[in-house]
């Protein structure tokens, strides 16, 4: 596909998904997981599309700093609405406590919810 040709039907237009994101609603969600855990959360809503969610995934998180929280307890959701995929990531220090299941559970969910192709993993 080159530049300025329109997107395929089956590909979401990115800038209709973000402008129904209920960004109040997602802030508050993540305000109130933070206050019961130790995790520090963040959602990356990617603008390109991504051939490897997790490679651009585990960029992202590099890039953001979450790697440098003080017990290792970086989630990061990144979404690839381009892509129609999505990846957890979840530090060490996270990854200990709540494990695999915890990661399948809430890629499970997602799935459920928007139907991406989506994986889940600690860094």
């Amino acid at each position: 596909m080159k530049r300025g040709e329109p997107l395929p039907r089956t590909v979401m237009r990115l800038k209709p998904f973000l402008g129904r994101l209920d960004r109040d609603r997602i802030v508050r969600a993540i305000q109130a997981a933070e206050s019961h855990s130790r995790g520090e959360i963040r959602v990356h809503a990617s603008n390109r599309a991504v051939v490897d969610v997790q490679k651009a995934a585990a960029e992202q998180f590099e890039k953001l700093g979450m790697a440098g929280t003080a017990e290792g307890t970086g989630v990061l959701i990144f979404v690839a609405p381009l892509s129609r995929n999505f990846a957890i990531l979840g530090d060490y220090g996270i990854h200990a406590r709540c494990g695999d299941e915890l990661w399948r559970a809430v890629a499970a969910a997602m799935n459920r919810t928007s139907a991406p192709a989506g994986s889940a993993t600690a860094s």
